[in-house]
């Protein structure tokens, strides 16, 4: 099985958008960096924050956690 294939889902920085295995995707509604201060760059950024349909609730995911599964949609 392939690294991507264990992640079950991918980044999308460029649509703000997380694809999780089977099509389902939910919208990285921010993105803060090391000062709390809300930034437009993935590279700057310590968590970014997801808000998970239906219901509307806010995920915070530490991109620190996430650096495998980006460095691996990167590849």
């Amino acid at each position: 099985m392939s690294d991507e294939a264990k992640q079950g889902f991918v980044i999308d920085f460029n649509s703000m958008n997380i694809v999780f295995e089977g099509g389902f995707s939910a919208p990285i509604v921010a993105m803060i960096d090391r000062f709390d201060m809300e930034t437009d760059d993935p590279r700057e950024a310590e968590e970014i924050l997801i808000e998970m349909p239906p219901e509307g609730i806010v995920v915070t995911m530490l991109m620190s956690d996430l650096a495998p599964v980006i460095e691996a949609t990167r590849n």
